[in-house]
């Protein structure tokens, strides 16, 4: 409610609270994904971390706070046939070559 009351100090028209349920999936703690970048003989060239190391602040030190994910994304396998894939940015809209 702090964010509200600043607001409202500003002398806005109006401001209002709508409270909403985020629906969102968490990581599996026990089976994590991970990101791993193969060659065409399928050895392993680069595999993320799981874990950020060290902990940045206290807070992440606590129970229950997950680890830093990519939330919004889609579990699966992706296989691409180049010999170089480089993504600098990604946008909303498809790109055409």
């Amino acid at each position: 409610m702090d964010i509200f009351n600043e607001w409202k100090g500003y002398k806005f028209d109006s401001v209002e609270v709508i409270n909403y349920t985020v629906l969102l999936s968490y990581p599996n703690k026990d089976d994590p994904n991970s990101l791993r970048l193969k060659d065409s003989g399928g050895t392993v060239l680069y595999e993320s971390h799981i874990k950020e190391e060290p902990p940045l602040t206290d807070d992440e030190k606590k129970p229950g706070v997950a680890a830093p994910f990519n939330a919004y994304s889609g579990n699966g396998t992706v296989t691409v046939s180049l010999e170089i894939v480089v993504c600098v940015r990604a946008f909303l809209y498809p790109l055409h070559a």
